[in-house]
């Protein structure tokens, strides 16, 4: 269906609906996000992400 409404030229919807999915996830791995689940503040601050909590 994505392929289908797509320009000419765009082969192929798959390589948009990936990219899509990432841009989405980039925002899981910010500080803002993070520090909304302590153990996934935790787990990221543990590996070395620094992590302020806002006040």
């Amino acid at each position: 269906m994505i392929s289908a409404e797509l320009p000419r030229g765009v082969p192929d919807g798959r390589v948009l609906l990936r990219w899509l999915a990432g841009v989405h996830d980039i925002g899981k791995l910010s500080p803002a996000f993070a520090c909304q689940v302590s153990d996934l503040a935790e787990r990221m601050h543990d590996k070395g992400l620094d992590l302020r909590h806002p006040r």
